[in-house]
C-alpha cells in the first residue's frame, strides 16, 4: 500500500519550487502537528528533535515522530521553518496548532483529538454550539497568523479539521489559499448557509475515508472520499490513506458511514440545543467523577454504568451512541 511514507521516499529530492505543494503535503503537515511538543517558536524543522517531550503519547504522537524522522534530510522539507507550536491541554480544552513557513507561503495546521476525554467532549459540544472554546482559540490563532502572512494554507485532521474550517470562516478570507479538513466534523447548517461560507466554499476541501465516522458529524460539503488500507474505523488513521504519485486515491463512502451521519443528524434535529448541552455536560461530569480521562478507560467499563445514570430513555440512547463512538 502506498501512503505518506511512500510519497516522501519518492519525492524527497524535489523542492516545493520544483513540485508545488499539494494535498499529500497538507496531509503530512496535518500529521506532523501531533508531534509531542507543547510550545516552540522560530526553529528549523530539523531542530525539533531537541524539543520532543516525554512520555511520548501513543498512536498519533508515535506516528508523527516516525513521519518526522522520514522528513529529515530531504530536499523537499529541509528548508521549512517552524514559526510556532502551541498546545494547551486542561480539563476544559485540548488545543494544538503548528505554523510552518516556506518562502512566501505559510501553513497553519490544527491538532485533532488525542486519546483523552476532553477532546471528544469538545467534539460533542459541536452538536449544540458552533463556537466551543477551542474553536474560539483557533479563530484568534489564525487571525494572528494572517496578520503576519502574505498568503496561507490552513488545515487539520479530526477535530483539527473542524477548527480549520471554523477559523477560516470567521476570519478575512483574502489571504487564505485553501482549507483542508481531513476527516474532521463539518459545519452546522447555519454556517453552511452563511455568506462567509459561500466566499470560501471553492477553497475548502473535505477528505473522508471510506468508513468515516468523525467526518460524518455535522455537514461536510464538497467531500473527497479516500481509499484506505483499512475497512474499519481505523481508517480515521491518516497512515492508512492510500496515495498514488502526487494524488490521494479515490474511494467509495460506505453505507455504514452514511447511516451514521443520518443517525447523528437525527439526534441534533430532534433535540433542542439546551437538551443536548445538558446531556453532554452531564456526561462530562460523570466521566470525570469516575476518573475516566482517557479513551482506553472507557473500554475498561460497562457502558451501562454511565447510561443508567440518565433518567429518560432518549438521553440514555444518545449517551450510549456517544460512548460507543469514543470506544471505537
Amino acid at each position: 500500500m502506498n501512503n505518506m511514507f511512500t510519497y516522501i521516499d519518492y519525492y524527497k529530492d524535489y523542492t516545493f519550487n520544483e513540485i508545488s505543494f499539494n494535498d499529500i503535503d497538507a496531509l503530512i503537515f496535518a500529521s506532523l502537528v501531533y508531534i509531542p511538543i507543547m510550545k516552540l517558536s522560530n526553529k528549523k524543522l530539523f531542530m525539533l528533535n531537541n524539543y520532543i517531550e516525554k512520555p511520548i503519547p501513543k498512536t498519533m504522537g508515535e506516528r508523527s515522530l516516525k513521519l518526522y524522522d522520514k522528513m529529515l534530510n530531504t530536499r523537499r522539507y529541509k528548508d521549512i521553518d517552524i514559526i510556532d507550536i502551541t498546545k494547551i491541554i486542561n480539563d476544559e480544552v485540548q488545543f494544538g496548532a503548528m505554523t510552518l513557513k516556506y518562502g512566501n507561503d505559510t501553513f497553519v495546521f490544527f491538532e485533532g483529538t488525542i486519546p483523552n476525554i476532553t477532546g471528544w467532549i469538545e467534539n460533542f459540544r459541536l452538536s449544540y454550539d458552533a463556537l466551543p472554546k477551542t474553536n474560539q482559540m483557533a479563530i484568534l490563532y489564525l487571525k494572528e497568523r494572517l496578520s503576519k502572512s502574505k498568503y496561507l494554507y490552513v488545515g487539520g485532521h479530526s477535530k483539527g479539521g473542524n477548527m480549520a474550517l471554523v477559523s477560516a470562516l470567521y476570519n478575512n478570507p483574502d489571504k487564505i489559499i485553501k482549507v483542508y479538513n481531513f476527516d474532521g466534523p463539518g459545519l452546522r447548517k447555519e454556517q453552511i448557509d452563511s455568506k462567509e461560507y459561500q466566499v470560501l466554499k471553492n477553497r475548502i476541501i473535505n477528505f473522508v475515508p471510506e468508513t468515516s465516522l468523525v467526518g460524518m458529524i455535522l455537514n461536510n460539503d464538497n467531500c473527497f472520499v479516500v481509499k484506505t488500507g483499512s475497512n474499519k474505523v481505523s481508517s480515521h488513521n491518516l497512515y492508512t490513506w492510500e496515495v498514488f504519485g502526487r494524488f490521494i486515491e479515490t474511494g467509495t463512502l460506505s453505507k455504514s458511514s452514511i447511516k451514521f451521519h443520518n443517525e447523528i443528524e437525527m439526534i441534533i434535529n430532534n433535540n433542542s440545543k439546551e437538551d443536548l448541552k445538558n446531556i453532554v455536560d452531564k456526561l462530562a461530569y460523570l466521566l470525570n467523577m469516575k476518573n475516566i480521562t482517557k479513551i482506553d478507560d472507557i473500554k475498561q467499563i460497562n457502558i451501562s454504568e454511565i447510561t443508567s445514570l440518565f433518567k429518560d430513555d432518549k438521553s440514555r440512547d444518545i449517551v450510549e451512541k456517544l460512548l460507543k463512538i469514543m470506544e471505537r
